[in-house]
């Protein structure tokens, strides 16, 4: 990812809110799957960043449907994942509970992704140095890479927010940068 400026001495941490998903389940909430175009989405962003070199150590992925979903969706366009973990604590999580779950990471991960719900995700990026402009609300399928310059137990310590990306349909990602 050297050639979107990101610093290769430090961690990447790509938060992504999962794509866009059906407004109703009967299994309730935590079973809602995702549309057509929420899986077309996450498929576009797994390209993007493969494109872009990410390599992932590790995903965390909510529990729910749509967020197991999106992480498939992103493995068909090809982002590679040497380990997946699905945490429960992250599905309705606060934004303590992303950064916790971010803290237990092992410090052998240098490319990590979680894949989780508005609003906690959005309010995750807030905590760290902003480079780019943030969108008011992270729509479906949204990520935001940062760098973090330590080990992840001091997480979020001098972290910055490097990118937001969003899908833009046929022309891609549409980068904040």
């Amino acid at each position: 990812m050297d050639n979107a400026g990101f610093d290769s001495g430090a961690r990447l941490l790509v938060l992504m809110r999962h794509g866009e998903a059906e407004p109703h389940s009967a299994g309730g909430d935590e079973d809602r799957e995702l549309t057509e175009g929420g899986v077309e989405d996450a498929r576009d962003v797994g390209a993007w960043l493969a494109s872009q070199g990410v390599e992932l150590d590790l995903a965390i992925v909510s529990t729910a449907v749509r967020t197991r979903q999106t992480w498939e969706a992103m493995q068909e366009g090809g982002l590679e994942g040497e380990d997946v973990q699905y945490d429960e604590a992250i599905y309705n999580g606060t934004v303590d509970d992303l950064a916790e779950v971010v803290r237990t990471a092992s410090d052998d991960v240098t490319h990590l992704l979680v894949i989780a719900h508005a609003p906690a995700v959005e309010d995750l990026a807030t905590c760290a140095e902003v480079r780019c402009d943030l969108p008011d609300v992270w729509e479906p399928a949204t990520i935001g890479v940062m760098a973090h310059p330590g080990s992840w137990a001091q997480f979020p310590a001098d972290d910055t927010v490097l990118l937001v990306c969003r899908p833009g349909g046929s022309e891609g990602l549409d980068a904040d940068a």
